[in-house]
């Protein structure tokens, strides 16, 4: 990856180019006289690059694992006009993390997270900018909300294993490097035990262990009897099918509350309260089962599991 190169550059690049094919300059002189990078220009005058490319981040795209970087590396420079001898052992793992390090601006190692083939597509350009037109006529169309009468509305889901991946521990060897954990991932359904619970929390239950339009519906109502009266109000939220209902929307209508719905899987990167709050209160809640593991010689269950996200809740809310 590279700069983005505006128009005035690629003016730049053209005369450069132009200048080393019709052997006026060399490399290094018209770089320098041009003002543009010697490799760049190195690239576009050997064919290796078109001379009117530009570079930029990818619209959508994957990202990939270090052994697949390495032999996209190969690739290319098997494929490039130097005709040379290439090792079978380039590159190797040491000339890759050089590699990374010296690109670190660009791009970084960090742990993946799966996403569905779903939201792989939709999350484009030019669904995301039309998200942000939408929401900006949204906010116009009762005049300018002041934040305070922006609201974001989400669910989410915890049990006593937490949501942490396995972690590092030490183990003796030839001896499997096991952790005890909660021997149940039920998600809290229907919680018997409110003791620790938050101030002012509620608490319901669905045969399914969904959240069902009846469920949401009475969360609604309350929402609705908690807000400030005055003014209109935005509540934004994705659009899942229990939240857009013919009771929802005549509740929030006779409220003058305007319902906004994110683009259909998208989520992960646009819902405020995803990518925020519950992010670390997945952290917290994490924390919190660790430490009341370490401290009671227990596993958490639904019994307890209220006062421990509770817990969890309000860390990640200051």
């Amino acid at each position: 990856m590279s700069e983005v190169l505006d128009d005035d550059s690629l003016s730049q690049f053209k005369r450069a180019v132009e200048a080393v094919t019709t052997k006026k300059m060399s490399i290094r002189k018209a770089a320098s006289a041009f003002g543009v990078s010697k490799s760049a220009l190195q690239r576009r005058t050997t064919g290796q690059v078109a001379v009117n490319a530009k570079y930029a981040r990818t619209k959508r795209g994957q990202c990939f694992t270090t052994a697949e970087l390495g032999l996209f590396v190969r690739r290319v420079v098997e494929e490039s006009p130097y005709k040379r001898e290439i090792p079978a052992s380039f590159p190797s793992y040491l000339w890759l993390a050089k590699f990374i390090k010296s690109n670190s601006k660009h791009f970084s190692r960090r742990k993946a997270q799966n996403l569905e083939t779903c939201r792989t597509i939709a999350a484009t350009e030019e669904n995301v900018r039309s998200h942000y037109c939408n929401l900006k006529t949204a906010i116009e169309s009762c005049g300018d909300f002041p934040p305070s009468c922006i609201w974001n509305l989400d669910e989410t889901g915890m049990c006593g294993q937490g949501s942490r991946n396995a972690k590092v521990v030490l183990a003796s060897k030839g001896k499997r490097a096991n952790v005890q954990q909660s021997d149940s991932r039920d998600s809290v359904s229907a919680l018997v035990h409110t003791r620790g619970a938050m101030e002012g929390a509620i608490f319901a239950a669905s045969e399914s262990s969904f959240l069902v339009t009846a469920l949401f519906v009475k969360y609604f109502k309350w929402f609705v009897n908690m807000i400030p009266p005055a003014g209109p109000v935005l509540v934004v939220m994705d659009g899942y099918k229990a939240h857009f209902t013919a009771t929802t929307l005549a509740c929030a209508r006779s409220q003058g509350i305007l319902l906004y719905a994110i683009p259909a899987h998208t989520s992960h990167f646009l819902q405020p309260l995803d990518v925020t709050v519950f992010r670390h209160f997945k952290r917290e809640l994490d924390n919190e089962i660790d430490s009341f593991q370490k401290q009671t010689h227990m596993m958490v269950d639904k019994s307890n599991l209220a006062e421990i996200g509770s817990r969890g809740l309000q860390k990640a809310l200051t």
